[in-house]
């Protein structure tokens, strides 16, 4: 039963012809269904984001920006590192920080400067498809991880990179799609993994505001500092991955060196209302994101009720942060679950894209209202 609760900014008020009007690729690309696949929050940006971008257009300025000066106050790169201080307890160096375009530009960056053709790779699988795709795009092996019924098992990592060795880790941290958060012990854990087979650690952290209370975010760069490529975004938890912007730190010296020496032009340059936009989340948004944190944290409890009641033979562990679940239908029997649910009337990410381990598996994102995400489980069900 729906309870009334505050909602000052609309997370439970979304009209559903509204969503179905939605020109990006979540509710655009399967239409007639309830999209709940692609990791785009179902909500309007915040209101401070959205006003700082109106500013910038009533300026009417879209011409070369002057990067010398910051685009409202302070260098993003300086923000950035005053917000990790204050959220994180961890002090990036902002002389070792540079922007990119978007989350995987900087990974695939990385991997083109630190590794080789044919150079391994670790990925814990199943993991966030561009992941793997941007290690075999650049030509790298992957040595895929799987994670076995919440199992990290770091020790087998360990003892397999004798005879398998690799030259990176990339780090989905928060995971993506599973929710985990690493404990201190886990990233200690891979901290000393990637001393003893001297591996450069490339950590997404681009889920880290998504995470629920009682846990917090720790960055890896904590644990392994000169090893430790971080790569944070304001995309995923202020809903604006469209406007590309990410930024990233970069511990090891022979990776920043590397990156320092390519070509001014090669990477491009973020847009400035991305940098507008990111500014304003990062110095405005933090009501916002208190509350879109709030409502996801009762979402992800209200699924395994609906779950519970409606499909019981579906497993399911709330994550411990972002705004995604996976699911293991294995025990449904279906050859194809992301088929018979689209049929259904509901889009979902199919396991086996994320690698080893998602077959028999399908990601749910819960990002959206109340009675969509009651709808999108009665029409998983059937019972709609």
């Amino acid at each position: 039963m729906h309870v009334d609760r505050p909602d000052p900014f609309g997370f439970d008020n979304l009209d559903l012809a509204w969503l179905r009007n939605k020109q990006g690729a979540k509710w655009h690309r399967h239409p007639g269904t309830l999209a709940a696949w692609i990791a785009d929050m179902d909500f309007a940006p915040a209101p401070v984001v959205a006003a700082a971008l109106q500013r910038f257009l009533d300026d009417r300025e879209l011409g070369y920006p002057d990067w010398r000066t910051p685009v409202a106050g302070t260098p993003i790169c300086e923000l950035w590192v005053e917000r990790c201080v204050r959220r994180y307890g961890w002090q990036p160096d902002p002389h070792r920080s540079r922007e990119f375009c978007d989350v995987m530009q900087a990974v695939e960056a990385v991997l083109h400067v630190a590794t080789e053709p044919g150079d391994g790779v670790v990925l814990f699988t199943p993991s966030y498809p561009p992941l793997r795709k941007a290690i075999d795009e650049n030509g790298r092996r992957l040595v895929a991880h799987e994670v076995v019924d919440g199992g990290w098992n770091l020790d087998a990592l360990d003892q397999r990179l004798v005879t398998e060795p690799a030259r990176v880790i990339i780090l989905c941290h928060p995971h993506n799609p599973t929710g985990h958060v690493f404990r201190d012990d886990e990233l200690q854990h891979i901290a000393a993994i990637a001393d003893r087979h001297d591996l450069v650690i490339i950590s997404d952290e681009i889920h880290a505001d998504l995470t629920y209370a009682p846990l917090v975010h720790r960055p890896m760069a904590h644990f392994a500092p000169e090893r430790t490529v971080t790569v944070q975004s304001a995309s995923k938890a202020f809903n604006i991955a469209g406007l590309r912007y990410a930024i990233a730190h970069v511990g090891p010296q022979s990776v920043f060196d590397r990156l320092e020496a390519l070509p001014g032009h090669l990477l491009g340059a973020v847009s400035v209302p991305a940098a507008v936009a990111t500014y304003a989340a990062w110095t405005e948004g933090d009501e916002w994101l208190a509350a879109v944190v709030v409502h996801l944290d009762r979402n992800r409890m209200l699924l395994a009720d609906l779950l519970r009641d409606a499909l019981p033979d579906v497993g399911y562990i709330p994550p411990q942060a972002t705004y995604l679940a996976w699911l293991d239908c294995r025990a449904l029997g279906l050859d194809d679950a992301v088929e018979v649910f689209r049929s259904r009337g509901v889009s979902l990410s199919a396991g086996p894209d994320f690698g080893e381990g998602g077959h028999g598996f399908v990601r749910l994102n819960f990002a959206t209202s109340e009675h969509v995400l009651r709808e999108v489980i009665a029409r998983m069900a059937g019972t709609d």
